[in-house]
Formats: structure tokens, sequence, C-alpha cells
């Protein structure tokens, strides 16, 4: 049986070869992209891939509209910032023929490469994702973390394929808003509601749960990175629902990107002024983001701004984690 892989992009030149490379085995490489400016569209065509391009509305709607494109029925969905490693290619194509006509789809398993290392705790460590599976009996639904709704049975590969999700850490924040504008859409489409709840408990405990529970802190500064990340991205997404029921009411909430990216800018400059001093300890960067939230929380009374007071507190302490966390790469010479 044949196979297309499909390699969603959108400016992903710095990893989109060795995702193409890696997808050598399959009879069809589909690109589907969304309009890249970057030099992503000529390295897919000097390799050789099938190239369309469609503007980005969510997630689902572009894998679904890419399957349709395919030559083949069984698709493999392989994002520009993964690797197929040999034995995974092997594993893909023969399982395929085999077991084609008894499954629908199968998961694979995934190793997360973060700033410095690959992850072994939290939750972006292993994972298992259905990523081959044949076109007729599934779909994608819903707008980010779209999931794959399949008819029939599953079965599983053996083999890792490798993921280095991590390009910066400005991408990887501009990610988690991006994320958070399409979640919160789709929140409001179902008519959900930012309550006190959403805003101080969740993020707290996606945090907690990632950090403690799942041992998240065990992967040193990398660890802690992707569990703040997280934990942002939790708060990131109700706040912009508030926005979208004009519920906000502080300026800096009502345009949150902006606030946020101007943070974000504060926070690298911040790191540039200290570059020349010590990398930060994990328990520092553990503790020193707490001391700046309550020192705008309490000390300079955000907290009779209400749950708006809390949320401009808890961006302040992630602002400062971004320092720290920006001083502990410039240490060691990356971005």
């Amino acid at each position: 049986m044949s196979i297309t892989v499909i390699i969603p992009t959108y400016n992903e030149e710095k990893y989109i070869l060795q995702a193409i490379q890696s997808a050598q085995f399959a009879d069809e490489i589909l690109v589907i992209d969304s309009y890249s400016t970057d030099q992503t569209v000529a390295i897919a065509e000097a390799n050789h891939c099938k190239v369309i391009q469609r503007v980005f509305d969510n997630f689902s709607n572009q894998k679904n509209y890419a399957m349709q494109h395919a030559q083949h029925d069984w698709i493999m969905l392989l994002d520009a910032d993964e690797l197929l490693v040999p034995r995974l290619q092997q594993e893909i194509a023969t399982t395929v023929q085999q077991k084609g006509t008894e499954y629908v789809a199968f998961t694979i398993p995934r190793h997360n490469f973060f700033m410095t290392k690959f992850l072994s705790f939290g939750s972006n460590r292993n994972e298992r994702l259905i990523r081959c599976f044949h076109r007729k009996h599934c779909h994608y639904e819903g707008l980010v973390h779209e999931k794959l709704i399949y008819d029939g049975k599953l079965g599983q590969l053996s083999n890792f394929m490798y993921h280095y999700t991590y390009t910066s850490l400005s991408h990887f924040i501009a990610k988690k808003n991006k994320y958070a504008t399409l979640q919160s859409q789709q929140l409001l489409k179902k008519q959900k509601k930012a309550t006190p709840f959403h805003i101080i408990i969740k993020p707290l405990f996606r945090f907690f749960n990632e950090l403690i529970l799942r041992r998240g802190i065990l992967d040193g500064i990398p660890g802690i990175t992707t569990t703040a990340m997280n934990g942002y991205g939790v708060l990131s997404r109700y706040i912009k629902l508030r926005s979208l029921q004009h519920k906000s009411k502080h300026p800096a909430l009502i345009e949150y990107t902006t606030h946020t990216d101007q943070l974000h800018k504060e926070a690298q400059q911040a790191a540039l002024n200290k570059q020349h001093a010590s990398a930060p300890t994990l328990l520092w960067a553990s503790i020193a983001p707490v001391g700046s939230f309550l020192y705008y929380y309490i000390g300079k009374l955000y907290f009779l701004k209400g749950i708006e007071g809390y949320a401009l507190s808890y961006l302040q302490g992630f602002k400062k984690f971004q320092t720290l966390a920006y001083r502990w790469m410039h240490y060691r010479d990356i971005n």
C-alpha cells in the first residue's frame, strides 16, 4: 500500500529539510503551506515535494484540506520540526503493508527536545500520537491541539519519532499566544466562561502538576521552562476569552498580546543587562518569579484590582522567569 507524508508548514526553513529527508521512504511528500514568507516553499520544491498553499484558519481544516489532495489513502502526518528515524520509516512501510486492512490508524511514540535536551518528565515527556492513518476512516476536529477522529481499530508502532519543538524562547511564546487565541475562540463558540477558577486555579494546577507530580523539575531549567510556558498558556487562553466576551477592563489585558510582547522584550533587555552574571540556579529560577508576583500583587496593591490584578501580577512573575531563562541560555550561548 502506498503512503503520502503530509507536512504542514509556515516559515519552517530551519527544520523543513530534515523532515523531508526523513520522509523519503514515502511514495509522496505533500507540503501544505500557509503562505510562508521565508525559504520553506523553495526548499520543499527543490527536494521534489508537492506543495499546495492555503490561508491558515485552524489546524484541523488545514490538515483535512491536505488529506483531500493526497494521492494515497494512507497518510503519515509529520510536523516540519519532527524527524522520522530509519527504524520508524521501515516500521511504518512494513506495518501499513501487513496490517493496513486490519487497522485504520496507528499511534507513534515521540521524544521531545527542548532547549538543550530531550525531556524525560512533565507533560512533554515521551507521548503517543496518532499520526499514521487511513484517510477514508479518519478526519481532524478542533481549532488547536486538534484531535484525529477515527472509525475502526487503532494499532501501535514501537519506534520513536523525534520532535525539535524549540527554536527560540520568543518563538515558543509566540506559539503559545497563537494557540491561546485559537483556544479562546473555541471556548467562546462553546459559550464557556472565564471564572476566577480558570484564571487562578487552572494555571497553578497545570504548573504544579507538571513540575512536581509529573516531576518536570528533574529536567532542570528546560523542564521548569516548558512547565512555566504551559501554565502561561492556560492563563492566556482564559484572559483572551474574557476579552472576547468584553469583560476585560484593564488596557493591558484588552491588548493582551501587545502587552505580553512588551513584557517579553523587557525580559530580554533585562537579561542582556546582566549577561556577564552567573547563570541562575534551578532554585532561584523557581522562587524569584514568585517574589515578583508577590511584589506586584501585595506590595503594589494589585490585589485591589480583583481578578485582573491577579493576572497582571502573574504576568510580572512570568516576565521575571523569562529574564532568568534568558540569562541561563546566554551563559550557554543558546537563543
